[in-house]
């Protein structure tokens, strides 16, 4: 047991790690909603004029379902993540966020000009040298699957460091985040050996319980390395437990 409890810190600290990178997956799913709205068009004259000015205004759109849930609450995970999860079992894919790129003229997140004032940007098409002048929206986040593979095809392999540091989250989070993933990995490892070793036959000649049974058999004084003892605590065991303790 005591071997299992020296990994309990491993395991908080990996299922913590899992914790907050499912935490921050949900958050960035909501994000992607994040928008800035289109902006009528005012008159040129009064564009930088208080009251009139043309404003950025950022327009979330959070949806009515929880992230990353399908339509009947069950978890739901991105296609492109599986494919890249079942292209190799040591790979981890995480969705990261970073900032959307203005379009062209006349494309998302742009002044579009236009000749006409107190017209709704949507639909229209922007021109030169025009006289009233709208803001054409569009998201401001762009969102793409990151994945982390370990340096060699084992276990006890670390994942391979992430440097990038214009994502949200940024490389070495996530990298610090893998490596208490990897303490969970070892912990786990370990504790499953520790139980696979501990079989039934291991459970019945325990020196706890042949003790117990010899204190039985002849007294709360005897042990079971008495000579005299020994042999009825052996008959006791396998007529509790079976010859092979099958019957633990």
């Amino acid at each position: 047991m005591g071997a299992i409890f020296a990994q309990n810190h491993a395991v908080s600290a990996g299922l913590s790690a899992i914790g907050r990178l499912a935490g921050g997956q949900e958050v960035i799913a909501e994000l992607t909603s994040l928008k800035i709205a289109d902006v009528t068009t005012v008159r040129a004259a009064s564009a930088t004029t208080t009251g009139n000015h043309l404003k950025i205004a950022p327009d979330l759109q959070i949806s009515k379902k929880a992230a990353c849930a399908g339509d009947d609450g069950s978890r739901k995970k991105d296609g492109e993540k599986i494919a890249a999860d079942q292209n190799s079992p040591d790979e981890i894919s995480l969705a990261v966020l970073s900032p959307a790129a203005p379009w062209t003229y006349d494309g998302q997140l742009t002044v579009c000009g236009h000749s006409t004032p107190n017209t709704p940007i949507a639909g229209i098409s922007c021109a030169d040298d025009q006289t009233s002048f709208g803001i054409k929206g569009g998201s401001v986040f762009k969102t793409t699957i990151k994945t982390t593979t370990k340096k060699e095809a084992k276990l006890a392999s670390e994942y391979t460091e992430e440097t990038s540091t214009n994502t949200v989250p940024n490389g070495p989070t996530i990298t610090a985040e893998l490596k208490l993933l990897l303490q969970l990995e070892k912990a786990v490892d370990t504790i499953s050996a520790i139980s696979v070793e501990t079989d039934a036959a291991t459970i019945a000649k325990s020196s706890d319980i042949q003790e117990a049974i010899a204190r039985a058999v002849d007294g709360d004084s005897a042990t079971y390395a008495n000579p005299a003892t020994k042999p009825k605590g052996d008959a006791l065991i396998k007529a509790m437990f079976g010859d092979k303790a099958e019957n633990v």
